[in-house]
């Protein structure tokens, strides 16, 4: 496997994720799987907002043996990716417990498009369903592995709150919804 990323060239960040694996098993198809998984995003960063778009270009390699009748032993698939990422902070100095505190409110939206491509014919070596959690809400695709990536037109909202002690930085509370 490798990956790389190079951070900040005039305003982008550019990323890859690139892997080979050979997968062998008795009785079940066996075969080589090449992964290169580029991508491009342009962070606008400011103190009270974010803002990132990224694009991205997944593409899949298959050579395959012991393949049932019919079906190709050389398959791949390309899948652009496109999410944006936005969110604002809002702060605000209350008391909390004869302290000073920090609280802020942190609405985020995040959307992601992955247009659909049948992968009906592609074996699943080692991809799942990724348990769902909060993290999980922020995530372009819904499967651990490669061997499955989901299609995709969505957005998510979230709503984060955080108490920092305004003497050292420490979150003391945090809650969030999405």
């Amino acid at each position: 496997g490798f990956s790389g990323r190079l951070a900040d060239v005039r305003n982008m960040d550019i990323s890859v994720f690139s892997q080979f694996a050979r997968f062998t098993h008795p009785s079940k198809v066996d075969g080589n799987r090449l992964v290169a998984y580029p991508q491009i995003s342009i962070p606008i960063v400011d103190p009270a907002y974010l803002i990132i778009p990224k694009f991205g270009l997944h593409a899949t390699h298959y050579a395959l043996e012991n393949q049932a009748a019919g079906v190709p032993a050389s398959q791949g698939r390309v899948l652009p990716t496109f999410t944006l990422d936005g969110s604002l902070v809002f702060e605000r100095q209350p008391s909390w417990l004869g302290r000073d505190h920090i609280q802020t409110l942190e609405p985020r939206l995040y959307y992601v498009y992955i247009p659909y491509r049948n992968q009906d014919r592609i074996p699943v070596f080692d991809s799942a369903i990724a348990d769902f959690n909060f993290a999980q809400l922020f995530t372009e695709n819904r499967f651990s592995g490669n061997d499955r990536i989901n299609a995709a037109n969505q957005i998510t909202a979230a709503l984060t709150s955080r108490m920092l002690d305004n003497e050292n930085g420490q979150e003391r509370l945090r809650v969030a919804i999405g």
